[in-house]
């Protein structure tokens, strides 16, 4: 359980030193009018991949934590799979944060037709950051899969 603790409390401390990373982004000025049917077609689209990947990554959340508290009783989870699923839960958990905060700030923009600022460094940041943990949760469930399954292969068959 301290391992545990432990890699929650790495992961704590490397998100919090990523949020303040992306907080140094240049502000950018706002033009209205400028060119507003691309940039509202554009956003439209980005909404839209970020409306699938949240689903996607709540879903991979729940069944996560169903795994981690037990639910499933055919699986037994050792302490590594244990650290590995908590960083996929981390991992996903953060990608759906980021995307609700792209949503956002998308939702500002219109509000204030500033459309041209889809493309500014923060709003771009906090869509980049929702698929980066968002592979690399999927990339954490995949390893944690395949040790789930090599170590089913290494059980003898028959039960005995």
């Amino acid at each position: 359980m301290v391992k545990l603790a432990a890699v929650l409390g790495v992961i704590i401390l490397a998100s919090g030193a990523y949020w303040i990373w992306g907080q140094s982004a240049e502000a950018v000025v706002c033009v209205v009018g400028e060119d507003e049917v691309r940039y509202e077609k554009t956003a439209e689209f980005l909404s839209g991949i970020v409306d699938l990947t949240l689903a996607l990554s709540t879903s991979l959340v729940s069944l996560g934590a169903a795994l981690l508290i037990g639910l499933h009783s055919g699986v037994r989870l050792t302490v590594t799979t244990s650290a590995v699923l908590l960083a996929a839960l981390a991992a996903l958990a953060q990608s759906a944060g980021y995307g609700v905060l792209w949503k956002l700030q998308l939702a500002n923009l219109w509000f204030n037709e500033c459309y041209n600022l889809i493309a500014s460094p923060d709003v771009q940041w906090l869509y980049q950051s929702h698929f980066v943990f968002l592979i690399g949760g999927i990339a954490a469930i995949a390893i944690l899969v395949a040790v789930l399954s090599l170590n089913n292969v290494r059980k003898p068959l028959g039960g005995g």
